[in-house]
């Protein structure tokens, strides 16, 4: 008897059945796009009616079609993968013409899921053999990501896991048949469709050489032998999805070096249960891979290692989300339903790693170093400034701190910078006073991102979802270079000290790691993530692809060993502050924070504080309406020509400055597939633009302004051509 899916909604005027080779049969409308692909992996037949969908569960094996050979090379028992979850290493089949991803009840009696759903029986019909419940949000993880998918629970399919057409439309699957790869979230992992198959039906289980026993909490590497092989080579364990559902144990995904058919196994007994593991027990399946893909040569051992403890209250299904919590992740702001921030919390443990939760877990990159130009100038040495014994108490306790973590060393130098305690906005402390090594120093500048860059890049991705990432004392986590850790080099009341990293207050350390940063997110910048110095901002269109983009960021981060600290994250936000900005769904728009100082700005005494007060200004710019013309009676007073003097004029242009930075409005975000609306104008010294479209109300929303004003010899042009110049 066969399962069938009855999904509503279909509307063809004929339909056309396909039967897939491994047996499940789908109807398609005519009318609909049907995928290359599964054209070629389907046989058809014409029916004479329209009918619903019928999906049939691949029951029963079909050795008849499945293993017959394609035209491209690639036989259909090619389309499977090893997919992970948990500590489980599942055989996966990728079928097309599934419509819906189902687990084998066994399968999912292994994983001891907790959280159950019932099925929908509006939205589909079991005829039998469908479990009454389905599993939502499984972690499933393929290749460098993890992704998170509902899952049917069948009773009688023959594959542990089926992959359909729901996973490959919500994780924009794309299949290669020639080059039988499987591309996830256009193409942010792939992994091979033949990694899944049977090797030439030869087994290379994995199994426990002699007894051993696992005590609570305890992580053991212990010998191990493998089946159906005698070299000696480099290779990949995988755990068997048995250890969790049958002996409440995970196993670890193992690199290896065999010797004839023995290695070493890792696996962690998270219960409070003694376990033990008789003679022959299967504890994986074995991989080989080639040797020059090995960094680094794996040493034989076969003896015991000491057991090492873990933490208390570690349990196997809810230690990602305690991992996450106890790092301090506040998700108070994100605006997610609790099925979603179960989801996030699982990724967010999963990457613990690309978090510090204080100095003694920084990272250190080896992606560049910092270099301190100050060509032939001689070395600068000041005397420290007295302390109060407070302050001195302080400065122990960093110095102590810092050389403990190596961030800073004793010196000799024949330069020296006083110390100096200032606090940061968050609180932080800078340490050392190094204006004059800055007036020697060879600058070089980074600039910020363009507004109207990032007001295109967020409108054209159509982000709904946002994070904000800082990181951990960023600029600790990049060295310096040997020759230029001695002009770092500061004096204490307790001798003299050098740094090893990158310190704060140097000129050049901003542009440095905002370098380094652009360089370690690469291939995010501009499609998923803005970074500028330490603070990074991810965007997607949905929070299943903001998942994607988090787990890509961490994994770039871990690649470049730096780390984010975690309480100063904000995770899957519908607004959030990023550099001066409030960025939301709908636009961006002046950060009330940022310019609440502004009313509070007394007329400038003097042509440095003019270029202070624009400097905020000009940074916002984008959201004041003629801002060059307001801006003109001050922009005057910078002339080196010009004598000092505060006018009415200028009086006025500050007031409406301070106005409009206190009420400017949101820009939205242009939305390139409406119509844009160009109001111009020009006058004889002027031109300027509004760009903006309608919303759905139909009311008009700025996007841009802009006003400049005209060089003398285009000011004779009349109007007519000015507009068009």
């Amino acid at each position: 008897m066969m399962e069938q899916f009855i999904l509503r909604g279909l509307r063809p005027q004929f339909v056309v059945r396909f039967v897939t080779a491994t047996g499940l049969k789908q109807n398609f409308s005519v009318s609909e796009a049907i995928d290359a692909a599964l054209l070629a992996d389907i046989t058809m037949q014409i029916v004479s009616k329209p009918e619903p969908v019928e999906i049939t569960s691949a029951i029963k094996d079909n050795p008849t079609p499945q293993n017959q050979p394609r035209s491209d090379g690639c036989s259909r028992a090619d389309c499977k993968i090893n997919v992970r979850i948990g500590s489980s290493v599942i055989h996966t089949l990728v079928d097309t013409g599934a419509a819906v991803s189902v687990i084998n009840t066994k399968t999912y009696q292994s994983l001891q899921v907790d959280k159950l759903y019932p099925v929908d029986k509006s939205d589909l019909l079991g005829v039998r053999g469908v479990n009454d419940n389905f599993i939502r949000v499984l972690p499933v993880e393929i290749g460098k990501l993890t992704l998170f998918h509902d899952f049917y629970i069948l009773d009688d399919v023959n594959m542990p896991l089926i992959l359909g057409q729901d996973f490959m439309h919500d994780q924009k699957a794309e299949i290669s048949f020639p080059r039988q790869v499987l591309s996830l979230q256009n193409g942010m992992t792939e992994v091979s469709l033949s990694q899944g198959q049977d090797r030439d039906r030869t087994h290379n289980f994995v199994r426990v050489l002699s007894n051993v026993t696992f005590q609570p909490r305890q992580r053991v590497i212990f010998p191990v032998k493998i089946d159906n092989f005698s070299e000696n080579t480099s290779g990949v364990i995988e755990p068997n999805f048995s250890l969790a559902g049958k002996h409440n144990i995970m196993g670890a995904r193992c690199l290896i070096q065999t010797h004839n058919n023995n290695s070493v196994f890792e696996i962690l007994n998270p219960t409070n249960a003694v376990i033990t593991l008789k003679q022959n027990t299967i504890v994986g399946n074995f991989i080989k891979i080639q040797d020059n893909r090995i960094f680094g040569e794996l040493k034989e051992n076969f003896e015991f290692i000491d057991s090492i403890k873990i933490g208390e209250g570690l349990n196997s299904n809810n230690n990602y989300i305690k991992i996450a919590t106890e790092m301090g992740i506040d998700l108070s702001k994100s605006d997610l339903s609790e099925t979603q921030k179960y989801q996030l919390l699982t990724l967010l443990g999963q990457y613990r790693q690309a978090f510090a939760e204080d100095i003694t877990e920084l990272g250190c990159t080896k992606i560049g170093k910092h270099i301190i130009d100050t060509g032939d100038a001689n070395p600068v040495r000041q005397f420290p400034y007295r302390t109060t014994p407070k302050t001195k108490e302080e400065i122990n306790t960093h110095l102590d701190e810092m050389e403990e973590q190596g961030i800073i060393r004793k010196s000799m130098s024949p330069w020296s910078s006083p110390i100096l305690l200032v606090a940061k906005p968050n609180s932080e402390k800078r340490y050392v006073d190094y204006r004059k090594l800055n007036r020697l120093t060879k600058i070089y500048t980074q600039s910020l991102p363009n507004l109207s860059d990032v007001i295109d890049t967020l409108g054209e991705k159509q982000a709904q979802t946002y994070s904000v990432c800082d990181m951990r004392q960023g600029f600790w986590q990049l060295e310096l270079d040997e020759q230029s850790k001695e002009k770092t080099a500061f004096m204490t009341h307790r001798g003299q000290y050098e740094f090893n990293r990158l310190p704060y207050g140097l000129a050049n350390s901003p542009a440095t790691f905002n370098m380094i940063m652009n360089e370690v997110i690469r291939d995010l910048n501009w499609k998923s993530a803005l970074v500028y110095v330490d603070d990074i901002l991810i965007y997607s269109k949905n929070f299943e692809e903001h998942l994607c983009h988090l787990a890509a960021l961490f994994d770039k981060l871990i690649e470049a060993n730096l780390k984010l600290k975690p309480s100063k994250c904000q995770f899957a936000c519908k607004e959030v502050q990023y550099l001066g900005l409030i960025i939301t769904k709908e636009g961006i728009a002046v950060d009330p924070e940022k310019t609440a100082s502004v009313h509070s700005f007394a007329a400038p005494k003097n042509v440095k504080e003019v270029r202070m007060f624009l400097g905020l200004c000009n940074y916002y710019r984008k959201f004041i309406h003629n801002y060059s013309k307001i801006t003109s009676p001050l922009n005057q007073l910078l002339h080196n020509d010009q004598q000092f003097k505060w006018t009415d004029e200028c009086q006025r242009s500050l007031e409406i400055l301070k106005t409009k930075l206190t009420s400017a409005p949101i820009l939205v975000f242009p939305d390139f597939n409406k119509e844009f609306i160009l109001h111009t104008d020009a006058s004889g010294t002027a031109t300027g633009y509004v760009l903006g479209q309608h919303d759905k109300d139909k009311k008009l929303r700025v996007i841009a302004y802009s006003l400049r004003f005209l060089f003398s010899e285009i000011m004779h042009l009349l109007n007519t051509d000015t507009l068009l110049w």
